[in-house]
């Protein structure tokens, strides 16, 4: 009897804690810009039924925002609830980047929920920051031949 209880109590623990409440929902982990290509994109997607401010930058490696080579379009715009979808385009604006190798950035995004007017409430911002990795035009290869050299 006392196993079966611990058992019960046990998988509603799993049960309640599998529950996940999501907001901005970002298309990856990682954002690969290739130097052959003019643009790289990434989704954000909002399920939550009410509305966030999307403001995105790019940090340089040591996480300073002097002048990355990157612009971000649209640096900031409105995600409406309900399942709206939006794309940010990573472009290349200059910058001597080395094509011997991969330069490392820091894709950053901020989101903004709606408030409604109560008192005492608390609003919460949340800071993604995702790699951006710049791999030149000029290096070939593939993962396989580089873990090779390794």
């Amino acid at each position: 009897m006392k196993k079966s209880i611990k058992l019960l109590i046990a998988t509603l623990l799993i049960s309640l804690s599998s529950m996940a409440y999501a907001g901005v929902i970002i298309g990856g982990t990682r954002l690969i810009y290739d130097g052959g290509k003019k643009e790289s994109t990434i989704n954000i997607n909002n399920p939550d039924n009410s509305a966030y401010l999307i403001q995105s930058w790019v940090d340089n490696q040591d996480g300073v925002t002097e002048k990355a080579p990157f612009v971000v379009t649209p640096p900031l715009f409105r995600l409406n609830g309900g399942g709206q979808e939006n794309v940010l385009r990573i472009v290349r604006a200059g910058g001597d980047l080395p094509q011997d190798k991969e330069s490392l950035f820091w894709l950053n995004i901020k989101s903004i929920p709606s408030a409604d007017k109560k008192e005492n409430s608390l609003q919460i911002a949340v800071k993604t920051r995702i790699k951006l990795i710049y791999r030149p035009k000029e290096l070939s290869g593939t993962l396989e031949e580089a873990a090779q050299e390794l």
